[in-house]
């Protein structure tokens, strides 16, 4: 029926150790991947209401940034966004798209952030966009990973 010199064998069991031991070693070297989340202010332009948004660490790049809203935005408008943690900064860009994603999630809150914004960010200029992308570079590399841990495994 079954074969457990197959199994539980002295041979079998070294390997499963040192195919364990492998997976621990690889396992410590990816750094994992935090998900952050900050409280973000978004407005219409050129007059619009100040909106609350939340934006995930790992969704902000040098020329995008995807957000989280209670309300819908319609396409093409232009838009200014806020992120007030670590450090304030202001960005300005065009709504790409805007989708309604589940309204039922596993939070249960009073008014669910449930529309899903990509804004395209606009520069003034060169430098701008070259402090954003020094930032959002800053900050992938302090918050965004844990930092791996190099542990050596006995016998390999």
């Amino acid at each position: 029926m079954w074969d457990l010199r197959a199994n539980y064998g002295p041979y079998s069991y070294a390997a499963r150790l040192r195919r364990a031991a492998r997976a621990r070693l690889h396992k410590a070297s990816i750094p994992k991947l935090k998900l952050l989340r900050v409280e973000a202010q978004v407005r219409p332009e050129p007059r619009g209401v100040s909106l609350e948004a939340r934006v995930f660490l790992a969704d902000l790049f040098p020329r995008a940034v995807f957000l989280f809203a209670r309300l819908p935005f319609v396409v093409d408008t232009e838009i200014s966004v806020t992120l007030s943690w670590p450090r304030q900064i202001f960005m300005k860009g065009r709504v790409a798209s805007c989708t309604q994603v589940g309204g039922r999630g596993a939070v249960i809150s009073g008014s669910p952030f449930v529309y899903r914004v990509s804004v395209e960010l606009t520069f003034g200029g060169e430098t701008e966009r070259l402090a954003l992308e020094e930032h959002v570079l800053e900050l992938r590399s302090r918050y965004l990973f844990d930092q791996p841990v190099n542990t050596a495994v006995e016998g390999e």
